[in-house]
């Protein structure tokens, strides 16, 4: 019977496959099981001739075209100096394998060897290299050869819309709701329902700047190699659509991510976009739409985080949802 997650995998099962596939074999250590979203699953191998990443992804019926897609676009992004992960090929030359009987894909990638710095610790220079990097992408990939394979977002003019109460009654009945973290129950829902009138009252032009989106932009996927250069990764999720709904993701990652105040995290925001712009000019609508797509995704983000706590049965990422909730308090909803 196959296993539901590939983070059921045993380290047997996995290491006995990379051995086959790509005739590798931890010879430092055993591999090394590391969390990698939260369904998906990664390990560590370590050889004396160097040392790689196992990603296995989850199963679903479009899986194989996403992963083929995401390594090719690896492929490009490498091609115009974005230092992106460099996938290693199987002996039989094929950049996408599969585990477990072919359920799971999985790439096998190079591992770098990156540092990873909390929104609090950035410094001016460095907040400057990630807009620098982040803008320099998405002009790239204005011109990617593939877009039109790529996925486009739905997170379009009427999705702005589509957030209810439903999604906190969700909420009560999951695990999250007992969370010492989230135990406010009545304000939680307050600044849910004051979000979505925000919304409500919103417009998203169409005008809007676009490219292909990483759409996972937080500072665990951006992170610094030895020589001070930026690093992004983890493209699993990326689509087509207004650059405004990528830049509203590293924001509210930097609050969640960092001991920020929101004055702090006002200005990091605005140095940010002062230098991405220089490279992409954003337009008026553009810059209203980041607002208004952040607060959008926060609460789809804690809806998702939600119901994996109920199909979990275990909290899940409760501190980032409680976060998240604060951010929307603080700043967008006042």
């Amino acid at each position: 019977m196959h296993n539901t997650s590939p983070k059921n995998l045993s380290s047997a099962v996995v290491e006995t496959t990379i051995n086959e596939l790509y005739g590798i074999k931890s010879t430092k250590q055993p591999p090394v099981f590391i969390s990698e979203g939260v369904e998906n699953a990664a390990w560590l191998f370590y050889t004396e001739h160097g040392n790689y990443v196992l990603k296995i992804f989850s199963a679903s019926e479009t899986i194989e075209k996403d992963v083929h897609e995401e390594v090719l676009l690896y492929e490009y992004l490498l091609d115009q100096s974005i230092n992106t992960p460099k996938v290693v090929s199987s002996l039989d030359s094929k950049k996408i394998s599969f585990i477990q009987r072919g359920r799971f894909p999985i790439v096998l990638m190079e591992l770098e060897d990156l540092k990873k710095i909390s929104a609090s610790d950035l410094s001016k220079d460095q907040i400057e290299k990630i807009a620098t990097t982040v803008s320099h992408m998405h002009q790239v990939l204005m011109n990617y050869p593939r877009k039109d394979r790529v996925r486009v977002t739905e997170h379009d003019a009427m999705s702005i819309y589509n957030h209810t109460l439903e999604d906190f009654d969700t909420f009560l009945t999951s695990p999250n709701a007992t969370s010492p973290h989230l135990q406010d129950h009545e304000r939680l829902k307050r600044i849910r329902m004051d979000a979505i009138r925000y919304l409500h009252r919103s417009k998203l032009e169409k005008d809007l700047t676009q490219t292909v989106l990483h759409n996972d932009l937080g500072l665990g996927h951006i992170q610094f190699l030895p020589n001070g250069e930026i690093y992004i990764f983890d493209f699993s999720d990326f689509e087509y659509g207004p650059v405004a709904l990528d830049l509203g993701v590293p924001f509210f990652n930097f609050y969640r991510e960092g001991n920020l105040t929101i004055n702090q995290w006002r200005a990091m925001t605005k140095d940010f976009l002062a230098i991405y712009s220089n490279e992409i000019p954003l337009t008026q609508n553009d810059e209203k739409a980041i607002d208004i797509y952040t607060v959008s995704r926060l609460l789809e983000h804690i809806r998702y985080l939600d119901n994996m706590s109920v199909k979990e049965g275990t909290p899940v990422d409760d501190e980032g949802i409680k976060k998240r909730y604060d951010l929307l308090e603080q700043l967008y909803l006042n």
